[in-house]
């Protein structure tokens, strides 16, 4: 395991797609640096920058849609970190009792 624990740190270039929306996958995205683009069909689309976090964030919460919700585009040369949602739940619930209901809370007001 490096430095980053259980995340990877990845760059991204222009016009890169990150995720696609209904296909399978595992992973919780944190945007480190750049903007990207969501679009999830019929309820529109939205411009993430720094900061945001993006991916399967149902399972931080305990659900499972059992695709990505949205495709996800890079609109910038950007930088990621991204980790298996599972492990990362995983890692949630080694938590206290308040600091798991305190992110797995966060994680839903982000969706």
């Amino acid at each position: 395991m490096s430095d980053l624990g259980i995340f990877e740190k990845r760059q991204i270039k222009p016009r890169q797609v990150i995720t696609r929306r209904g296909d399978p996958g595992k992973r919780v995205y944190l945007l480190l640096d750049g903007s990207v683009q969501t679009s999830s069909g019929a309820s529109g689309s939205e411009v993430l920058a720094a900061g945001s976090m993006f991916g399967r964030l149902d399972l931080l919460t305990g659900e499972d849609g059992g695709a990505y919700a949205a495709t996800t585009t890079a609109l910038t040369d950007a930088t990621l970190m991204f980790a298996d949602a599972t492990q990362l739940a995983e890692e949630i619930g080694k938590a206290s009792p308040t600091v798991q209901t305190l992110l797995r809370t966060s994680v839903k007001a982000l969706g």
